[in-house]
């Protein structure tokens, strides 16, 4: 549940700031995937408690990691806005492949 509440902080601030600079279509697919990811993760079943908070921590906060990256890459002053979104946007995808191959899979 925590994760769907930073996900609404970084949306709101996203929208918020986009209403000065614009918005980007990359960064709308970015949040539809991300919403989507939280619909299967919290959402579909199989629920295993994870005991590993590690675990946890990988299926529930750096996807939201990722999204900070993509919509507000200018955080990070050392590499380019592009690279920096593609950074974002490889690890968004790679844990959504992730979870789909635990849901279907593992769990």
């Amino acid at each position: 549940m925590l994760e769907a509440i930073v996900f609404a902080l970084i949306s709101v601030a996203y929208f918020t700031r986009a209403k000065h600079s614009g918005m980007e279509r990359i960064c709308l697919a970015a949040l539809a995937f991300l919403a989507l990811y939280l619909l299967v993760y919290l959402g579909l079943p199989p629920h295993v408690p994870i005991k590993s908070t590690y675990s946890g921590q990988l299926f529930g906060l750096l996807p939201l990691v990722a999204l900070f990256l993509i919509l507000f890459p200018g955080v990070n002053y050392k590499m380019p806005v592009s690279l920096t979104r593609a950074l974002g946007w490889f690890m968004l995808l790679g844990i959504g492949a992730l979870l789909i191959g635990f849901k279907v899979f593992i769990w």
